[in-house]
């Protein structure tokens, strides 16, 4: 849920793109109470205002970048819905690890190929709480 809404405050309350969500740009740090765990999105170096989003500038092995949007190496502009997928390929990793298969729904509509069929970041945080 607190990477969920993490990502709903960068999209919606500052406007930005993060651009490179994944497992190795969460870090997880512990609480006051040694079972809080408290994860944290790191790594802003591919960030950009909303309006300034990009396209890229040349294409990536889905093999070697999974956490990519499809869209992204078809010329497509960055935009929430790929952020949206890196975090899909977050939550199936984030899954698949705690072998809690409740969230499997949810990551494989954020994995769509198709933008449109991706979820809202609003729905995503109704499923995790």
């Amino acid at each position: 849920f607190q990477v969920c809404d993490a990502v709903r405050y960068l999209h919606i309350d500052a406007a930005i793109l993060h651009n490179d969500i994944k497992p190795n740009n969460i870090v997880v740090e512990q609480g006051r109470n040694a079972l809080d765990l408290i994860p944290i999105v790191i790594d802003f170096c591919k960030a950009c205002a909303i309006h300034e989003a990009r396209v890229m500038s040349e294409e990536r092995d889905p093999a070697r970048f999974p956490f990519l949007a499809p869209e992204l190496n078809k010329g497509q502009r960055q935009s929430m819905k790929s952020d949206i997928f890196s975090l899909g390929y977050t939550l199936r990793r984030l899954s698949h690890t705690l072998r809690d298969f409740s969230l499997r729904q949810l990551y494989r509509s954020c994995l769509s190929v198709s933008p449109l069929e991706r979820p809202e970041i609003s729905e995503i945080l109704t499923k995790v709480k």
